[in-house]
């Protein structure tokens, strides 16, 4: 009895694999992909971070400045791009297809960065505070 149930279980878990899973199956995925670029000097910017805002999709553009961001659902997406040394870009309403990748060329110029550097008055919290989270705002002012 208990073989029968056994094989029955296999039979019914193996074709359940093999025909695939409905919510993969209604879960259609691609991408975006593309290079990001300084408009001034038209190089590609390595570094930088390419992702979809209020979401946790997004990449690290390579050395040649390339990214890929994968696993879409398919739909269309606000396409954001931010580099420490270059003002962070937006692109609206890109569209996502199943099985496909959308090409997106982001393009962003560098910012003005003082040539000097800035001075920081920092303060130390008091030993008999402790931060509530992780990340405590510390307060510091500019001089």
């Amino acid at each position: 009895m208990i073989n029968k149930i056994l094989l029955l279980f296999t039979a019914v878990f193996s074709l359940g694999c093999s025909s695939g899973i409905p919510a993969i199956k209604n879960n259609p995925i691609g991408a975006i992909a593309g290079c990001v670029i300084d408009l001034s000097t038209l190089q590609q910017i390595a570094d930088a971070i390419a992702y979809i805002p209020n979401s946790t999709f997004g990449t690290r553009s390579d050395e040649k400045g390339k990214y890929v961001i994968a696993n879409l659902p398919a739909g269309y997406y606000t396409v954001a791009v931010s580099h420490i040394s270059f003002h962070t870009a937006i692109l609206l309403r890109v569209r996502v297809a199943v099985d496909s990748v959308t090409v997106v060329n982001l393009r962003t110029y560098r910012r003005a960065i003082p040539e000097e550097p800035v001075p920081v008055e920092w303060t130390e919290l008091p030993n008999d505070i402790q931060p509530i989270d992780r990340y405590p705002q510390v307060p510091c002012t500019l001089k």
